[in-house]
């Protein structure tokens, strides 16, 4: 589709052919061009997007970009909405046995911050590993201080 498009548009091109009027050459910042600048510049954005979620850790292991859980202020409770992204983690965990994860947490200076974070931690390995089956050794974690946002788990593939 894309490739009739602008075979299409460089055939204008070419032709200098201006639908409204015939007789009058496009100049080469007209519309046509624009057009045609947008569309090679969106099918480049295209391809590089298509690329950009895929993570390879050097084993092979290919998982796309995977979201960040949110926790209430003051929890370590997993919400409803927070287990149907993890859902999609294991599933993805599964279908790829040679992959693996590693879970941060950032809590603040506090003690109690830091226990908070901690407790996040081992609630999120918890649910991959006790309540969904993944083997705990494909999932890791650490705590980054004042890393990011303290109500926040991130999940990466390593």
């Amino acid at each position: 589709m894309m490739t009739v498009v602008l075979q299409h548009l460089s055939k204008r091109d070419q032709k200098n052919n201006n639908p409204i009027m015939p007789n009058k050459k496009l100049p080469e910042e007209s519309t046509m061009y624009n057009l045609k600048k947008i569309i090679l510049i969106g099918f480049g954005l295209l391809l590089s997007l298509s690329f950009y979620g895929q993570q390879n850790n050097g084993n092979g292991c290919k998982i796309g970009d995977l979201p960040s859980i949110g926790f209430r202020s003051k929890s370590s409770a997993l919400l409803s909405t927070t287990e149907v992204m993890l859902n999609t983690i294991v599933a993805q965990l599964k279908e790829n046995p040679g992959c693996s994860i590693i879970i941060t947490a950032y809590p603040d200076a506090s003690k109690h911050g830091q226990q908070l974070a901690n407790d996040r931690l081992v609630r999120t390995k918890q649910y991959f590993v006790e309540d969904k089956g993944i083997s705990s050794d494909r999932v890791d974690w650490k705590i980054e201080p004042g890393g990011g946002d303290p109500n926040t788990v991130d999940i990466k593939a390593k």
